[in-house]
C-alpha cells in the first residue's frame, strides 16, 4: 500500500472518529443541556464542514453514513434527519467543488444551509398535523443561530484533517 493510500485511510478513520465525538457528544451532552432554552445541534454542522473539504461524491457517503447512524440512534424524526443530512452533504460538498472556497465563510454558509435542511422538515410536519405557532419557528430560529458558531471549530478540525491527509512526504 502507497504511502498516499494510508494517509487517505487515515484522513477517513479521523473523519470517522471525528462523527462518532460529534455523535456522542450531540446525544449525551448537547441534548440534555439547553442553551437559552434550545438545543443545540452539532451533527449538520459536522457533517457540512466535512463535506465541504471532501467533495461533493464523498461529502454525501459520509452524510449518509452519519445520518444513518445518527437515525439509528433513537433521534425524534430520524428519517428527516437522514434525507436532510445526506442533501446537505451533496450540496456543501458540489458547492464547494463548483462555486465556493473551502474558507470560513463558506463553512458558515453551509453549515447554516444544512441546518436549515435538516431541522426545518421535521417542524414543517409537525406544523401541518399540530397545528402551532410562531413559538415553534421562533425556537428552530434560535436553535439555529445558537448552532452556527459550532462550525468555527469544527471547520478549523476538518481543514487541518484535510490537510494532514495531502500532505506530501517524500519517501
Amino acid at each position: 500500500m502507497t504511502s498516499a493510500k494510508k494517509r487517505t485511510l487515515l484522513m477517513w478513520g479521523v473523519y470517522a472518529l471525528l462523527a462518532l465525538l460529534a455523535l456522542l457528544v450531540q446525544d449525551t451532552l448537547l441534548s440534555r443541556l439547553p442553551v437559552a432554552q434550545v438545543r443545540l445541534c452539532l451533527i449538520p454542522v459536522t457533517v457540512a464542514c466535512v463535506a465541504m473539504q471532501v467533495g461533493g461524491e464523498s461529502g454525501a457517503l459520509f452524510a449518509l453514513i452519519v445520518g444513518a447512524v445518527w437515525a439509528l440512534s433513537g433521534v425524534p424524526d430520524g428519517g428527516f434527519r437522514l434525507l436532510g443530512l445526506t442533501v446537505g452533504g451533496i450540496l456543501s460538498g458540489g458547492l464547494c467543488d463548483t462555486a465556493l472556497n473551502r474558507r470560513l465563510s463558506a463553512a458558515l454558509l453551509l453549515s447554516a444551509m444544512t441546518l436549515v435542511i435538516t431541522e426545518t422538515p421535521p417542524l414543517v410536519v409537525r406544523l401541518l398535523l399540530y397545528g402551532g405557532g410562531g413559538r415553534d419557528v421562533a425556537l428552530l430560529a434560535r436553535r439555529l443561530l445558537l448552532s452556527l458558531p459550532l462550525a468555527v471549530p469544527m471547520w478549523l478540525v476538518c481543514t487541518r484533517i484535510r490537510k494532514a491527509g495531502e500532505r506530501r512526504w517524500t519517501d
